[in-house]
């Protein structure tokens, strides 16, 4: 709690203060909490020919833009590309709106925002309130009058109930339509992207029967080779997760709308994904979650070309994936070993490993199960990954490394199922 309280306050104030030096001005990176990017310091006056590109967003802007410094390093641009990172980790939309206030200051010549994952989030108090008004609140938060004072001085349309599609994207719109209109009285480029997610992730466990019914449908239909009858069921799960965890078809169609009404740049990085992707359904071989690119390369490499600065483009090789364990790691920090998403996860996950074999997958859940009986029902969902590929000879011997771990295993019930629970899963 005490972590989090840290993370709302630096989320208050500025993200750069202001420092003299030699006569100029320095700017340094406030925020120190590991949701925002590292720490970064820099003049605000520009060196000539070198423009400043200022990303924004939630915690796959921060890493687009990392992954964008990388490219700038390896190409060699670093005279000509200044990166500053001012995405956070677990931003709202209405944190983001107020960076993108504090960003008109620094003199960039263009601004990416990538934000769409986190359409539902909404942290303590809103981050567009007046500068004045921000010590008041964090002191009486729970005041009815206080909160509407707040309302009628936000740019933004207040919004009464948060988990709503409707309000929720209505705010969006309004947010995204003001830093069209502000960038253009600058003059100032904005470029906005569309966010991929992870459609072979499947629901979470207490999400609706309807979500985890057209998950099922999804993966069924992948399987029988109807790639694009996969995509629109994997993509309805995605709207109809009530969770709303990973960002949904609206959210994008709306960045898309702003941006061709209001002559923004548009990114279009879920089309790309899905470009990329085995069959246009991106899955885990391009993610390492349901939400974060494994490999922000190639997004970097358009922001690059849209600059009119040289890239390297569609590279010929694919970035290298991680190693199985690791990778496996990722997906149980999301999804604890034993409930029915894990188990739709981890399958669907081992899926996107063609390349491994039966030992590697038994090392992988033997290192990642907290205990035999984790161990059991990792091996277990390898051995139904396989199968489900039709390799059943390594199906079964890992069918019998999961009883060794476990004897009391029952690999035959319904959750072990390639696409998941046929029904609602219990809580």
């Amino acid at each position: 709690m005490q972590d989090f309280q840290r993370y709302v306050d630096e989320g208050i104030g500025p993200f750069f203060k202001e420092e003299s030096e030699r006569g100029r001005i320095r700017l340094r990176q406030v925020p120190g909490h590991g949701l925002f990017p590292e720490k970064q310091s820099f003049f605000l006056e520009k060196q000539p020919g070198r423009r400043r590109v200022i990303v924004l967003g939630e915690s796959s802007a921060l890493l687009l833009a990392q992954a964008l410094s990388r490219r700038v390093r390896e190409e060699g641009l670093e005279g000509r590309v200044e990166v500053v990172n001012m995405a956070v980790g677990g931003s709202d939309q209405e944190q983001a709106l107020r960076r993108f206030h504090e960003a008109l200051s620094l003199s960039p010549d263009a601004l990416v925002l990538l934000f769409g994952h986190n359409i539902f989030f909404q942290l303590p108090f809103r981050y567009c309130d007046p500068a004045w008004l921000r010590p008041i609140l964090r002191r009486a938060r729970q005041s009815r009058l206080l909160g509407l004072i707040r309302q009628r001085m936000s740019p933004l349309p207040p919004f009464k109930e948060p988990l709503r599609a409707s309000s929720r994207l209505k705010s969006y719109s309004a947010a995204l339509s003001l830093m069209a209109e502000l960038s253009r009285r600058r003059a100032i480029p904005l470029m906005v992207c569309t966010v991929p997610g992870n459609l072979h992730a499947p629901p979470m466990i207490d999400s609706s029967l309807r979500a985890w019914k057209d998950f099922s449908l999804g993966e069924r239909l992948y399987d029988a080779g109807r790639y694009e009858e996969a995509f629109r069921a994997l993509s309805r799960a995605v709207d109809e997760d009530f969770r709303r965890w990973r960002v949904f078809g609206a959210v994008n169609e709306t960045t898309r709308g702003i941006g061709r009404e209001k002559g923004l740049v548009v990114l279009d990085f879920e089309r790309m994904a899905r470009r990329r992707a085995p069959h246009g359904i991106p899955g885990w071989e391009s993610f390492s979650d349901a939400q974060h690119l494994w490999d922000f390369g190639w997004e970097a490499d358009e922001i690059l070309r849209r600059m009119g600065l040289p890239a390297p483009g569609r590279r010929a090789a694919r970035a290298a994936r991680n190693p199985l364990s690791p990778a496996l790691g990722n997906v149980l920090a999301v999804f604890p070993v034993g409930d029915a998403s894990s188990c739709a996860a981890v399958v669907s996950f081992a899926r996107s490993y063609p390349q491994a074999g039966a030992r590697e997958m038994e090392h992988a859940a033997i290192d990642r199960g907290e205990g035999p009986r984790e161990a059991a029902i990792l091996t277990a969902c390898f051995a139904k990954a396989l199968r489900c590929d039709g390799r059943a000879e390594e199906a079964r011997g890992l069918d019998a490394q999961a009883r060794l771990l476990d004897p009391a295993i029952d690999i035959s019930r319904e959750r072990w199922a390639c696409g998941g629970p046929r029904r609602k899963p219990s809580p």
